[in-house]
């Protein structure tokens, strides 16, 4: 099957990247409290690390249109804020303005980037019992992880954004700066404990390191955030103390909400919308390799 969209690690600048993760809060807040259904990260171990892309197009008045489970006229808008609703892949924006094809240098092209909900295809309605959810463990919900012992889990949106949280942390501290700039190992990296979360198969353990990570933020992943992400670091911290209510996070619920997240993601899309003032850089570069 063709590839839909570019990577989220696409982007040109973290205005971009922010407003992308905030069409996924909207997204998701679509599915639940319109179609009643919730995404469930149900997916391989051997699958992208997330369910998210990001899809480009050029300024156009005929923007891609994405569907819902119910509502097959919702669709994007040139005049519609980072709100966009996308909770599908299809798309009828014709093809010249659509998946813009980018070589391995990248490109300067000016683009409009939405955020896209991908890989519906194991969505649930919201009353139904998903307590045998599964998913890519670095990425799953802690209550998720915590089922492994034989506590009863049920999968609620508050979970989903839980992922996108976990996948926001990941990519803040992996990627250097935009266009998909990894960070390069140097000495000194076994110190950084987020990287338990990826060397940890026991899914009790993995609770854990998870939740003592995120309850030491300013400890333990802060001071590991690459430069450019140093000032986006306030606004992870109030999300992770959105997601729970109270710390120990092992030891309480998830309540996060999708007010909650979008009203912080909103904050954060004006404040960069304002203070980035250098030249946006380069859009979808990858490696030959990757290539």
């Amino acid at each position: 099957m063709p590839t839909i969209g570019d990577p989220i690690t696409s982007f040109h600048s973290k205005t971009e990247f922010i407003s992308t993760c905030l069409d996924i809060v909207n997204a998701l807040e679509f599915l639940n409290t319109k179609a009643k259904v919730i995404h469930v990260w149900k997916h391989g171990p051997d699958d992208s690390p997330s369910k998210f892309c990001s899809l480009a197009f050029t300024n156009t008045n005929t923007p891609p249109v994405v569907s819902s489970p119910n509502d097959q006229n919702n669709s994007t808008s040139e005049s519609e804020s980072a709100s966009n609703k996308a909770v599908d892949v299809q798309i009828s924006a014709p093809a010249s303005t659509v998946g813009i094809m980018v070589g391995p240098e990248g490109t300067l092209e000016p683009i409009k980037a939405t955020g896209l909900l991908i890989d519906c295809d194991f969505m649930c309605y919201s009353h139904e019992n998903t307590h045998q959810t599964s998913g890519t463990l670095p990425f799953m919900a802690i209550e998720s992880l915590v089922t492994a012992t034989g506590k009863s889990f049920r999968h609620h949106a508050r979970h989903d954004l839980e992922s996108l949280l976990n996948l926001m942390l990941t990519l803040c501290v992996y990627m250097t700066r935009p266009s998909g700039q990894l960070h390069v190992p140097v000495k000194g990296d076994q110190l950084i404990k987020f990287n338990k979360w990826f060397n940890i198969s026991d899914r009790l353990d993995l609770t854990i390191a998870k939740s003592s990570t995120l309850n030491a933020f300013d400890l333990l992943i802060k001071p590991h955030l690459p430069i450019y992400w140093q000032d986006f670091a306030p606004f992870l911290s109030r999300l992770i103390n959105i997601t729970w209510s109270d710390k120990p996070i092992l030891m309480n619920p998830n309540c996060a909400t999708h007010q909650a997240y979008h009203d912080i993601l909103k904050e954060a899309v004006a404040m960069y919308s304002t203070e980035e003032k250098s030249k946006l850089a380069l859009y979808a570069i990858l490696s030959k390799q990757k290539h």
